[in-house]
């Protein structure tokens, strides 16, 4: 993806003035652009290697969504038990 951002920029730059005063520096402004595209990719993949499966982030979200999963189902089974025989907490099953 890069490669095609760079390769882009320098079509760009084939178009423009060489001279930054007659272009109003827009060359100065494409670079800067582009060093902060390239650190915010940077940055990204960063961010999306630590939600890969086999991440200790991605083990521990995985196995939070199990806990989360197990206490819904146990709380379904009550709420049907408590359904059939309102009572049961008060006067046990």
């Amino acid at each position: 993806m890069l490669e095609s951002i760079k390769k882009s920029s320098d079509a760009i730059k084939k178009f423009l003035p060489n001279d930054n005063n007659s272009s109003g520096g827009i060359m100065n402004k494409l670079n800067k652009a582009m060093s902060q595209l390239d650190k915010t990719l940077k940055t990204t993949r960063k961010v999306l290697n630590g939600y890969r499966s086999n991440s200790l982030f991605g083990k521990r979200v995985t196995d939070m969504l199990k806990e989360i999963n197990k206490s819904s189902e146990e709380t379904h089974r009550l709420l049907k038990k408590l359904n059939k025989k309102p009572n049961s907490l008060i006067f046990g099953d």
